[in-house]
């Protein structure tokens, strides 16, 4: 193997995430190194499909649209019915967001 492919990068992670690895290494029965350079290849390999999942569940700046476009989806309809809250103002439709999805 060439030298050339790769690259040392040194990072600080906090105890909790390295006794994690350490454990997952000795499940996999691989080395730490190793086991990390799989894990980040898979993520990076994964990140567009993990990214719309991110998106799907924080839409960034929130705005009169997207809250709008958020709450029509009938997927997310569980509790109410978009038709009873269309008319409602931006305040009211951010209110009632925070009260159906998120936690308190």
């Amino acid at each position: 193997m060439s030298t050339n492919t790769y690259k040392k990068l040194e990072i600080i992670l906090p105890s909790e995430i390295v006794d994690r690895l350490y454990e997952i290494a000795i499940k996999e029965k691989r080395p730490i190194n190793q086991q990390i350079a799989l894990i980040i290849a898979k993520y990076l390999k994964e990140y567009n499909k993990i990214l719309e999942v991110t998106s799907e569940q924080d839409f960034g700046t929130i705005t009169e649209e997207k809250l709008r476009e958020f709450l029509s989806k009938e997927e997310n309809q569980i509790e109410y019915k978009y038709e009873n809250i269309k008319d409602y103002t931006f305040d009211e439709l951010f209110q009632f967001w925070l009260d159906k999805f998120m936690e308190n």
